[in-house]
């Protein structure tokens, strides 16, 4: 750290050595003065002319030390406001990007949390349709397993194998067992063969691509849970 004096201290050093130097400057011109007007008496004018000089002098002097005291007032007052100026600016930057810091961590929390929400809800529907369409599946299978072991007469009383139940569920003879499987129509008074195992809002599904039909169905539900 420098050992130079402050600015202000300088200054008020530099006015007291010139106050000092202003009243030996009077002092010993009135001392010297009043010796030449003792010596001197017989030019009075003189005399008055070299006092009204050293008032003048006087004079200057203590206006020119007002005048400095003023002015570094005055750069005194000047330095004090831009400090307070500045140190005002260097807290209210620091305060305001931390504000801006924080608004934005919150902006970004919430959005993140409602994407988050929006992914969730989403997802849980989608699971709920899977379920809702699985359970409607899983209850028709129900229903013609049920049928076909309870009530379909085509159903003999030993374990059939796997040709016979695809004729009963397919409600033909494609394998051309014997004996054969043949139609079951639920409901003869309508025309046609109305196959006990394909509901009326279903459609049986083409898998293989034989151009025969096979033991899979299609059917439409409504997914919004009207």
């Amino acid at each position: 750290m420098s050992g130079r004096k402050p600015a202000k201290a300088r200054v008020a050093e530099f006015l007291n050595k010139l106050h000092q130097q202003h009243q030996k400057v009077t002092s010993s011109g009135q001392k010297w003065l009043r010796r030449e007007f003792r010596k001197h008496k017989s030019r009075p004018l003189w005399v008055r002319v070299g006092l009204v000089t050293w008032q003048v002098i006087e004079i200057l002097l203590t206006q020119i030390q007002k005048n400095v005291k003023k002015y570094w007032k005055q750069r005194e007052q000047i330095w004090l406001a831009a400090q307070i100026r500045f140190s005002g600016s260097g807290f209210l930057l620091p305060m305001v990007s931390v504000l801006l810091l924080v608004f934005s961590l919150v902006v970004a929390a919430t959005l993140l949390q409602s994407i988050n929400r929006t992914t969730e809800v989403s997802s849980e529907r989608s699971q709920q349709v899977v379920y809702n369409s699985a359970t409607v599946a899983i209850d028709r299978s129900k229903t013609k397993i049920e049928y076909m072991f309870n009530l379909d007469t085509r159903w003999s009383r030993e374990l059939p194998d796997d040709n016979r139940i695809e004729d009963i569920l397919l409600n033909e003879n494609r394998n051309n067992l014997d004996p054969p499987v043949l139609p079951a129509d639920i409901d003869s008074s309508t025309s046609g063969v109305q196959d006990p195992y394909t509901f009326p809002d279903e459609q049986r599904l083409d898998l293989n691509g034989d151009g025969l039909v096979d033991n899979a169905w299609t059917f439409t539900m409504d997914t919004d849970g009207g």
